[in-house]
């Protein structure tokens, strides 16, 4: 018989929409990235993907990703950012980067622009 496939567990390409919120401090760093990932994926592996996706390159222990108020745990599937959603609307994580990352990223930031500031006046 082919009771197999009941067991299947759905999986669904779905996209999540990763909106920084307290990385405006640094240029570029605050707009939307858009992940394309599976339902089966952990918030882990979306962790990896901001990681290497996002200006600042945040260490997954310095990301904070909330959806709907609650903070997600790394082992949580992404499938559970799709319940309860109105239908259409990809879901929206927001990250925010701890305080010491932050701090980084803001000296980073400074060198940065000063090094530009400093070419151009060549």
């Amino acid at each position: 018989s082919n009771s197999s496939s009941s067991s299947c567990l759905f999986i669904a390409n779905m996209k999540v929409i990763v909106r920084p919120s307290n990385t405006s401090v640094v240029p570029n760093a605050g707009k939307d990235i858009e992940f394309e990932v599976s339902s089966t994926d952990t918030v882990l592996t979306l962790c990896d993907l901001i990681n290497k996706h996002h200006p600042l390159h945040p260490s997954v222990s310095d990301q904070i990703l909330v959806h709907n108020g609650r903070k997600l745990n790394n082992a949580d599937a992404l499938a559970t950012l799709s319940q309860g959603k109105e239908d259409g609307c990809d879901p929206v994580v927001h990250l925010a980067l701890t305080s010491e990352a932050l701090k980084e990223a803001k000296k980073i930031a400074t060198s940065y622009q000063h090094q530009q500031h400093q070419q151009q006046q060549q």
